[in-house]
């Protein structure tokens, strides 16, 4: 099956260089304008103008018959629309949706929507996803009718705030009501940017994961690795609307973007529907041997959080130059299968960019089935330090102390809780000091008092 189609693809190459050697009046002899993406030191790495706003050049416009539309929520959600909206992606209609009525007003979107304007007044949710939440239920019809004949919607936003953390659930709920393919493409904060920012971006990513189909999670600290020391704070958050659009763009150009495979919304359902959590790698290879070091590039890359090795479905996006060949592509696809394994399902789709010579740029979208493989790396952290932080109980003979121990057996967490009466001290013989929970305090419930173990 994948022969025929590799050779279906090798025909459609032919046939896409002849019409664009047609069209193009300049001739291929002159030099084309340099990937936004190359780098020409390093290939590996995708940031190397990072302090440049170099817009992707137009693609060819064509009628979709798929409405794709992505939603901006809160202000990290408002960034990555207005990044989208700066590279002119095909086939994308844009929705802000905010509690901060001043930084909605400032927005690119198509559509603009102020929820929570009775719990908000326009201010925004002071960072607590429970007004946010509170905001986006106020104006569920609202929210509904701007989603209204969707087939796929992406729900961009960054995690830790109030309006992103407590609204996407929900603009994520009415979505799937409404019949679309729902893909949420989020961010992690900072280390930097605290505890409580961490914990609530945790809550929101697991309240998000039961309602879209799949979900793409970027940690910005993993991001950290990717970029110079000498970054500014301003240049790393672009990074990560960049990273962000990237994510979405690959996607949404399989199937509205003319190429030399192309994709339906079949295909891309197959990979992405009630998947679970996404993985999202991107790789660029340039020189003799670009092809394997695209592919290289993409499924070591340092967002992905864990391997694709084990993946049930992989979505594959090569782009590149006139001078892509047949062999290149297969040679992607290979890798790419051996990598995550034989039994995996490999969908893939080919498109040419006239501005693209002597590169390739692979993204890969990686879903496990299995929606508790993956344990995000934000929650094991913060069990580490709670486990770090437990202190001794003080003594309160009528007081209940709730304990949580979190135990793994392989990939799976189970949540155990126990409660604890801490009762006196009292000295042995050799003047040491033990615990001892009293059994026979007949004033405790007995359904509590056979829980008691000795210390």
């Amino acid at each position: 099956m994948k022969k025929k189609k590799l050779a279906r693809g090798f025909t459609r190459i032919i046939d896409y260089k002849q019409e664009l050697i047609r069209d193009t009046s300049q001739g291929l002899d002159k030099k084309p304008d340099p990937s936004p993406y190359s780098r020409p030191d390093d290939s590996s790495l995708i940031f190397d103008r990072i302090k440049e706003r170099v817009p992707l050049p137009a693609q060819k416009k064509v009628d979709s018959f798929v409405n794709i539309k992505v939603i901006g929520i809160g202000g990290s959600g408002n960034n990555a629309i207005e990044e989208i909206a700066s590279h002119r992606i095909n086939g994308l209609e844009m929705v802000a949706i905010n509690t901060d009525l001043q930084t909605l007003s400032l927005s690119q979107a198509t559509q603009k929507v102020q929820i929570g304007k009775l719990t908000t007044k326009g201010l925004g949710a002071g960072g607590d996803p429970e007004v946010g939440k509170k905001a986006a239920e106020e104006d569920r019809s609202a929210i509904a009718k701007a989603l209204e004949g969707s087939d796929i919607v992406f729900i961009t936003a960054g995690m830790g705030g109030g309006t992103g953390s407590g609204a996407a659930p929900v603009v994520a709920e009415i979505a799937k009501r409404e019949g679309a393919l729902t893909i949420g493409v989020v961010t992690r904060p900072f280390s930097f940017e605290g505890k409580k920012r961490m914990v609530q971006a945790e809550q929101g990513i697991e309240n998000l994961k039961k309602q879209v189909d799949a979900l793409i999670t970027i940690s910005n600290d993993r991001l950290l690795t990717m970029i110079s020391k000498d970054t500014s704070v301003r240049d790393a958050f672009d990074i990560t609307d960049r990273v962000l659009r990237q994510s979405v763009q690959a996607i949404a150009d399989l199937i509205t973007t003319p190429g030399l495979i192309n994709l339906d919304l079949a295909d891309v359902k197959a990979v992405i529907q009630d998947a679970g959590f996404a993985l999202v790698g991107i790789g660029i290879g340039r020189g003799n041997n670009k092809a394997a070091t695209a592919a290289e590039a993409a499924i070591s890359s340092p967002l992905l959080e864990v391997s694709i090795k084990g993946s049930s479905s992989i979505l594959v996006s090569v782009t590149g130059g006139l001078d892509m060949s047949l062999y290149e592509i297969n040679e992607i696809v290979d890798l790419i299968s051996k990598a995550a394994g034989r039994e995996a399902n490999v969908v893939f789709g080919a498109i040419i960019s006239e501005n693209m010579q002597d590169e390739i740029m692979v993204t890969v979208i990686a879903t496990k089935r299995d929606k508790d493989i993956i344990v995000p790396e934000y929650q094991e952290k913060l069990e580490q330090e709670d486990n770090r932080k437990e202190s001794i109980p003080t003594y309160n003979s009528d007081r209940l102390t709730e304990r949580t121990i979190l135990t793994k057996k392989g990939a799976e967490a189970e949540k155990e809780v126990t409660l604890d009466v801490y009762m006196p001290v009292e000295e042995d013989d050799l003047g040491m000091t033990k615990k001892y929970r009293d059994r026979e305090n007949l004033n405790i419930p007995t359904f509590l008092r056979k829980k008691y173990k000795r210390l």
